[in-house]
């Protein structure tokens, strides 16, 4: 565990997310335009990590075909989120599994 430079605590702990399932989770809204960072792991056949925020598709992240250790996965997001917190669902297309272990909103 650790915290981060807001004095936020961080568990940084592996989940497996494998293919036909998802992960949801909720983050407050950032000011001004953002983005998701993923770290992630472990994805072997290539394939596609897929997002959604409140609902609406992001472009999918293409995953190498090839193992990964600490990748970090990038999706912009849409200027025009609500005020509140925002819906985040992730799943993966064409791989085995990818192991999810820290998300981070950043500016």
């Amino acid at each position: 565990r650790y915290l981060d430079v807001h004095g936020y605590r961080i568990q940084d702990g592996c989940g497996i997310l494998r293919a036909a399932h998802t992960v949801k989770y909720k983050l407050n809204k950032a000011e001004g335009p953002s983005r998701l960072i993923v770290r992630s792991d472990t994805f072997y056949g290539g394939g596609e990590f897929l997002t959604r925020v409140n609902g609406k598709v992001m472009d999918s992240v293409h995953l190498d075909a090839r193992r990964t250790m600490f990748a970090y996965l990038e999706i912009p997001l849409p200027a025009d989120l609500p005020a509140g917190p925002i819906e985040i669902e992730h799943r993966v297309l064409r791989t085995d599994d990818i192991g999810l272990f820290t998300m981070w909103l950043v500016q």
